[in-house]
This record gives structure tokens, C-alpha cells and sequence, in this order.
């Protein structure tokens, strides 16, 4: 394993010049591997990985609902998220209940609130 030859520093750094998907296959490589690409040292590759891709994302208003996740699986649930819109594995639901245009939508887990100006949830 050449990783263990080089320098922490410098494992950090090649892993600078990889993007999402490359990260998250040397994630499966080994048990080693995957330590080095999701220890909180290298998180802030995964954030600047995320806002590359994602910097027009309503995530980033959102933050807070999410910050107990690291930033490599915002980055897979963002990926898996996208995947699901492109293979078209979603599907529509319509839901009754609001009179007037919806205002907040919050989301958590496999939990949707939504609130409208009608003042109805």
C-alpha cells in the first residue's frame, strides 16, 4: 500500500485532486483506505468537493438540519439524491391540504413538513 510509505500530509494532499466519485471509490478499496478518506481531517476535502458541484444547492440554506452528518455523506446522500432524479427511480406524489403556495418545507429522514401562507402544516 504506497499510502502507507507517504506522509499523512501527503496522502491528504493527492487526495486534494480527486473528486467525489474517485473519493468515494477509494472509500471501498480496504478498511485503510476508507479510515483515510472519512477521518475529520479529510472532511473538508468532501466540503469543497460538495460546494464545487453544489454551490447553487438549496442545501447551503439549510445547514443546519444537517450538521451532525460529515461532510462525505452529505456529499453520497446529495449523489444517491441526484441518481434517484436522473434514473428516474422517484416518483410523483401530490399531496391535498394547502390552499395557497407553500412558504417552509422541512425535511428530515423520510419526514416532509411543509407549511403554507394559509396558515395550514
Amino acid at each position: 500500500d504506497f499510502f502507507d510509505l507517504l506522509p499523512r500530509v501527503l496522502c491528504t494532499h493527492v487526495l486534494r485532486f480527486m473528486e467525489m466519485h474517485s473519493l468515494a471509490t477509494c472509500a471501498s478499496v480496504s478498511k485503510r483506505w476508507r479510515h483515510r478518506t472519512t477521518t475529520q481531517s479529510v472532511d473538508d476535502l468532501w466540503q469543497a468537493e460538495f460546494l464545487r458541484l453544489h454551490s447553487d444547492s438549496t442545501f447551503l440554506n439549510n445547514f443546519r438540519l444537517w450538521r451532525n452528518y460529515s461532510w462525505r455523506e452529505i456529499c453520497l446522500m446529495q449523489g444517491r439524491s441526484r441518481e434517484g432524479w436522473m434514473h428516474s427511480s422517484v416518483s410523483k406524489q401530490v399531496f391535498q391540504g394547502h390552499r395557497d403556495r407553500v412558504r417552509h418545507v422541512r425535511i428530515r429522514r423520510d419526514i416532509i413538513v411543509s407549511s403554507s401562507w394559509d396558515r395550514s402544516l
